[in-house]
Parts: structure tokens; sequence; C-alpha cells
């Protein structure tokens, strides 16, 4: 980071691509958001030390949700998408590909509300899809939803650990 006039610009160029990311997927309804739109999506900063951070952080504007990986050029890949990544190894070559997501998602999601209620007081309503993918994150079953924090910090501390 060079400072914040620079920071700034670069901001700018993020929300536009971001919204014109926003307005394509609009119009294709269940479209997935593939790696190629990585770039488009996620704001990374490099540092080497807390007052990097610190100055980083200092420079946003308006509200941000924060997520703490290892490494910025990661791609953001949901626990389900890698349970369903299947990879193999044939006589001349080696092999990636995935299995439905959709298939495999209400498969769990159909188990898990089979036995929520033997461990769970309180569930949500049957229809309350985002409530039961949060409970099911909760507790270890592959879901499509993302750890995202408001807290800068918070997303640090899983960044190091």
């Amino acid at each position: 980071m060079t400072g914040m006039l620079t920071y700034d610009c670069e901001e700018a160029e993020w929300r536009m691509r971001l919204r014109e990311l926003l307005e394509d997927w609009a119009r294709r309804p269940g479209a997935y958001l593939a790696e190629d739109h990585f770039e488009q999506f996620v704001l990374g900063a490099d540092g080497s030390c807390w007052g990097d951070f610190v100055e980083w952080h200092q420079a946003l504007t308006g509200r941000w949700a924060f997520r703490g990986q290892l490494s910025s050029k990661w791609n953001l890949h949901s626990s389900l998408d890698r349970a369903v990544e299947v990879t193999g190894k044939g006589p001349t070559s080696s092999f990636t590909t995935h299995t439905d997501r959709a298939v495999t998602e209400d498969r769990l999601l159909f188990r898990f509300k089979q036995q929520a209620h033997r461990y769970l007081q309180y569930l949500p309503d049957d229809e309350d899809l985002i409530s039961w993918l949060a409970l099911m994150q909760h507790h270890g079953v592959p879901t499509r939803l993302l750890d995202w924090t408001r807290s800068p910090y918070v997303a640090a501390y899983f960044a190091f650990e």
C-alpha cells in the first residue's frame, strides 16, 4: 500500500467491478460464481507487519465484510465446494471434477433435518433454508456458506491461525 489516495482509487475500481459482476449475476438466476470471478470479488492487501494492517484498515471507507484466510490468492471455496471435489489419476493424466452441488446439499440437508431434533432444542421452520444451512455449518456439515465477519481483527486472527 503506497498511501490512502492510491488505495482509494483501487477501492473505487473494485466497487465498480463488483457492481458489474452482481448485475450480470442477477440476469442469470441460479448461475454459480466461479473461480474466474475471484479477482473481481475479493480485494486483498499484503503487509509485512501489524502497522501495515492497521494502516490498511484505517484507509477503508464504508461497510466491509472480511474473511480470514492465510493467502489472499486462494479462491473462495465453501466446505461444500471442497466436499464435492473429486480428484483422480488415470494411466496418463490426473483429473479434478465435481459431483453435483445441489444434489449433495439436498442429501446433507435432508439427513441433518432427520437427526437435528435429537440434539437441538430449537429448530428453524422447515422452509427457513438459511437458518438450516447456518446450523449445519456450525455443526461441521459442509455447506455453501462462507464464514465472514465485520471485524478485520477476527479475520486477521483466522488468517494467521
